[in-house]
Parts: structure tokens; sequence; C-alpha cells
């Protein structure tokens, strides 16, 4: 959760792609398949919910930010902090033409996923705010809700979205997450430790 303005810029958000090549099945001096150049965005929208924050504009964000420069021309586009369950789809609708192949939002329901892991809970206050878009087709889409937070984010299924993305018959793997912020409410190291954790769980979902 919010705690001044500053936090929009100092939120830790992380977004990778990883990109495989398959090899021909029957040509020994087959090569891999080379991997594909993708354009990848990690935007914070601030869309904060209306019902604590009801003046922060986030109708406003929804309606523009597809429209801006940056938005457009991507290949793929992580979105955080797209917690105001109103805003955000409407953020995703306006995106919709650019981006038609999109997660849903981590964390705010099960619907929608291939498979959900880590603690997600239904009746957490608040979702994990990210979400993937893409141009190409995401033919997996799985959610991870981290077990591990402190503060404001106690009260949030905070988590990564994990997709799989075919370029051109390339299996790209993206991943995007928002960790655990900055927040007063954490003890002093308490959330760079929550941090820590929250990737060691990443890593550990991506090598298994």
């Amino acid at each position: 959760m919010p705690n001044t303005a500053f936090r929009r810029l100092t939120g830790v958000a992380l977004s990778a792609a990883l990109a495989t090549a398959t090899l021909a099945a029957n040509a020994p001096q087959a090569a891999a398949a080379e991997t594909p150049s993708l354009r990848v965005l990690s935007y914070n929208a601030f869309l904060f919910s209306k019902t604590l924050y009801p003046n922060w504009g986030q109708d406003h964000r929804a309606a523009e930010i597809p429209k801006t420069s940056f938005f457009q021309g991507n290949d793929v586009v992580v979105i955080q902090e797209a917690f105001d369950n109103g805003a955000s789809d409407a953020l995703l609708r306006n995106a919709a033409a650019q981006y038609p192949h999109q997660t849903p939002v981590v964390g705010r329901s099960k619907s929608g996923w291939d498979a959900t892991g880590g603690s997600y809970s239904a009746t957490t206050p608040e979702d994990g705010g990210v979400t993937i878009l893409s141009k190409w087709p995401i033919v997996r889409k799985e959610q991870f809700v981290f077990k591990d937070a402190c503060g404001g984010d106690w009260f949030s299924n905070k988590g990564f979205a994990y997709a799989v993305l075919n370029v051109n018959g390339t299996r790209v793997h993206v991943v995007g997450t928002h960790a655990q912020s900055t927040d007063p409410g954490c003890s002093t190291g308490e959330a760079a430790q929550m941090r820590s954790r929250q990737f060691k769980q990443m890593d550990a979902f991506l090598d298994a």
C-alpha cells in the first residue's frame, strides 16, 4: 500500500524475458533457433484502490496510459500496481487492440490462470497488481503468490506472473513481479529481507 508519492518511483519492480530455442529432433547438425529480440516495457500504473484513495486519478491514467508513445510498439508490457479492479480492467480493455494477449491480475482470483502456486488466499484484501500484456499468443499463464511480506504488503497477494509466449514458433518465457516495498510498517532491514526471500521463491520456481 502507498505511503508517499515517492514510492511510485522507488517501488521494486522486475520483469524479465527469457527465450528458449528448440532443436530439430532428427537433425544432428541442426542449430538452436535464433532467440527472438523482443521489446519489453515494465510500467508502474499507480492504480491504487479507489475505495482507499478515491482522488488519485486512476480512471484518467487507465484511459491515457495506452495512448502514450512509450506504451505503444512493444512486444510485451508488464504492469505493476494494477490494484483497483475497475481502473485496471479499463486499462486492459484500452490496451487490448495493441496487446490482445493478456494474463489476469496476479492474486485477484484463480480464474484465467493455468496454475496458481505459493500462498494465494481468497480472503486477502488486495491483489498483487501485476499483469502481463503481449502482442504474441500466450500459451501458458501461471501465478505465484509470495509467502513472506511485511507492512502494508502483508494485506496483498503480491507475487509474480509467469507467461509462456509463442513468438513465431519459439517459446519465450516472461516473468513479471512487484516485490516487497520499503514500507514504514516494516522493521529496519525487514523489507530487504522480504525481497530476498521473494526472489528466492522466484528462483526456485524457475529452476523447477
